[in-house]
């Protein structure tokens, strides 16, 4: 789970502007999380199979807005992500519906929208040692 920062944007710039950058951030970003095998269940809620699928995607989401950012100068057009949480486990969810529940739903939002910052990507030990065990991290370079 991520959470936008548009709050600065809709104050300076109002609530329409708000809006434009959640959506283009939005089809920014999910071709990358589909690409990694992604499930939307919300805009900023996704499931994986597999846990390092979630953190290649959170890497990648990171590397996508940063590459963003720096292409776009006005300070209107950039898109802030406060950060990224990433757990495993079973959720109850209702396919079609925006109903799900579960500690991997709860514990990912208070990583990526409550204790994330600057782009922060928090893991739970469970997810930490899936990718050590996968050898992900040894492939992995945080810019």
């Amino acid at each position: 789970m991520f959470e936008f920062e548009l709050g600065e944007i809709e104050k300076e710039f109002g609530a329409e502007q708000g809006l434009i950058l959640n959506f283009r951030a939005l089809d920014i970003i999910r071709p990358v999380i589909l690409k990694n095998n992604g499930i939307e269940l919300e805009d900023v809620l996704w499931i994986f199979e597999d846990s390092t699928d979630a953190l290649k995607s959170a890497v990648a989401i990171r590397n996508t807005m940063k590459e963003y950012n720096e292409t776009h100068h006005d300070p209107k057009d950039h898109i802030g992500v406060s950060g990224y949480g990433v757990h495993s486990g079973e959720i109850l969810f209702f396919e079609g519906t925006d109903i799900h529940w579960g500690d991997p739903v709860n514990t990912s939002s208070k990583l990526g929208q409550d204790l994330a910052e600057d782009g922060d990507i928090l893991v739970m030990p469970c997810i930490y040692n899936n990718c050590k065990n996968s050898g992900y991290f040894q492939k992995l370079i945080f810019t």
